[in-house]
């Protein structure tokens, strides 16, 4: 019998934990669900975090985008503040800057 080859990122893209949560001022709470990735790219770093990453906190200015079955969410030209621990990531936008 031979060996199947399994295909990691797709059981990674299919088995998404993590949940977000999107505090915003201007629109209030949202909750994404199913997320296996989520890339941050601020004016000083750039992270990727993802299922089971070890907890962060930190502050952005930039771009956050979130990436789940549907697709990618992306934030851009935001200016805040994130947390993520135990497979939940807490987003607080402080405002738009609206630079790309």
């Amino acid at each position: 019998m031979a060996k199947k080859k399994v295909d990691a990122y797709a059981e990674l893209h299919n088995e998404g934990r993590i949940n977000a949560r999107i505090i915003d001022a201007a629109s209030g709470l949202k909750v994404i669900s199913g997320i296996y990735a989520v890339r941050i790219h601020s004016k000083d770093f750039y992270a990727l975090i993802m299922n089971d990453y070890l907890p962060a906190l930190g502050k952005i200015d930039g771009d956050i985008v979130f990436l789940n079955r549907e697709g990618e969410h992306p934030y851009r030209g935001i200016r805040g503040f994130y947390k993520h621990q135990h497979n939940e990531f807490t987003l607080l936008v402080e405002e738009y800057t609206g630079k790309e």
